[in-house]
């Protein structure tokens, strides 16, 4: 009984995701349309982890002003950013394997707050002095 409910959630989270074939997101990638509409920046934060699992000290999270970034994600695959200061930013964006892909870019995503705050989470690892670390970049935006 339990497969069952699984399985019809993951059909039923399959059957919103839209096919985009035109526009930025290109064949074969699809869009979540929960993201679609008008998110605002909110908070950027990192943790980073040594290859033991240690975690070490990272600045606070950074708190974004109201409008300092405001995105526009599009149901065709498009998405415009706009500042504070006046740029005007467009780019591409999908979902491609489970993970939102934004300019090329990666990133986890989660959604809370009843779909009104966004979590993208992409993952660098680097090296340093011979010590291989992971950083953790998150993002949090919520619905304007």
């Amino acid at each position: 009984m339990l497969l069952l409910v699984i399985a019809t959630a993951f059909l039923s989270l399959m059957a919103c995701k839209k096919d985009v074939n035109a526009g930025g997101a290109g064949g074969g990638k699809s869009i979540d349309p929960l993201l679609v509409g008008e998110w605002r920046w909110y908070s950027y934060y990192t943790r980073v982890f040594d290859d033991a699992g240690t975690e070490y000290n990272t600045p606070p999270p950074f708190h974004y002003g109201s409008d300092d970034y405001v995105c526009t994600f599009k149901d065709n695959g498009t998405y415009n950013t706009a500042t504070d200061d006046g740029l005007f930013i467009p780019g591409t964006w999908s979902i491609k394997n489970g993970k939102f892909v934004q300019d090329g870019a990666e990133y986890e995503y989660s959604l809370s707050n009843n779909n009104q705050t966004l979590i993208l989470k992409k993952i660098v690892y680097f090296e340093n002095n011979g010590t291989k670390y992971r950083r953790d970049e998150y993002t949090t935006l919520i619905r304007n």
